[in-house]
């Protein structure tokens, strides 16, 4: 146990710059969300009652999906949605997948590593956890981002930390998902470029089929948003009543965990460069 916490606090220490930048990235985003949010409240109260509530629930669905109604809250949840946001979420557990095992061997590390008391189980398992300590760090910065910024800034109806946490597990979900198909490519390679490009182009042929499985224009297309991770990254419906949370955690979990076990296989039958 000891050998492990300590693999786990040296990767942490190996990639602190990467998950620092990320989370106050993460934060300072949120927080321009809620002023953006902010904005776009003081505007529209010039206007009647019923534009302003048309306009605002306008924007979060076109922002925040179909989940989005006229709320504070579906307005500032639905940012969560933004590409800005989810390359952020998706840099650390992709980096640190292809890390894992590919990583490792190209550093020529992982020999020295597995030379002591260390099993190659408790080696995968302190990457994963040190990958899923970084996860719930960012899913943090999501939140604090948005608590803090509802304090500085007049919302009409501002999202409560419950309401705010929920989308924040459905983002660590997705997280969690990119990180397990990348460790699962790292487990067969002994370079880090290849993992690191195939999740990364993974990741974004998914989210490019799900915008475009949103195309009204494209309905011949709709098929393409069951094999997107991101169908079942929904923050907004996860904020105002979380009738689909339980869902989509599940998938993006089932998938995450699937693939971690395929990483455990292949890391465990494979042979090791003996330059590792």
């Amino acid at each position: 146990m000891t050998a492990l916490i300590a693999l786990v606090r040296k990767q942490l220490s190996e990639s602190r710059w990467l998950l620092g930048i990320s989370a106050l990235a993460l934060f300072g985003l949120s927080w321009l969300f809620v002023y953006a949010s902010n904005r776009i409240e003081r505007e529209d109260r010039r206007r009647s009652d019923s534009e302003f509530y048309m306009r605002r629930g306008g924007i979060a669905r076109a922002i925040g999906g179909a989940s989005a109604d006229n709320s504070s809250t579906s307005l500032e949840i639905a940012w969560w949605r933004h590409p800005f946001v989810i390359l952020i979420v998706a840099m650390w557990p992709i980096a640190r997948g292809s890390a894992s095992v590919a990583g490792e061997l190209e550093k020529g590390s992982l020999d020295m590593v597995l030379s002591r008391p260390i099993s190659r189980n408790a080696f995968l398992t302190s990457q994963i956890l040190s990958a899923c300590v970084g996860m719930a760090v960012l899913s943090f910065a999501l939140v604090a981002g948005n608590q803090v910024a509802n304090r500085f800034n007049f919302i009409q109806s501002p999202p409560g930390l419950m309401a705010a946490l929920r989308p924040g597990l459905n983002a660590m979900a997705l997280a969690f998902s990119m990180f397990g198909f990348t460790l699962a490519l790292s487990s067969f390679d002994i370079v880090r470029w290849r993992p690191n490009l195939l999740g990364s182009a993974i990741t974004l042929a998914m989210f490019i089929a799900l915008i475009v499985s949103g195309i009204p224009s494209l309905d011949e297309w709709k098929w393409l948003e069951n094999f997107s991770i991101f169908k079942a990254y929904d923050p907004v419906d996860a904020a105002l009543g979380a009738s689909r949370l339980g869902s989509n955690t599940a998938v993006l979990g089932g998938i995450g965990m699937t693939c971690l076990l395929i990483g455990y296989i292949a890391f465990n039958r494979r042979d090791l460069p003996s330059s590792s």
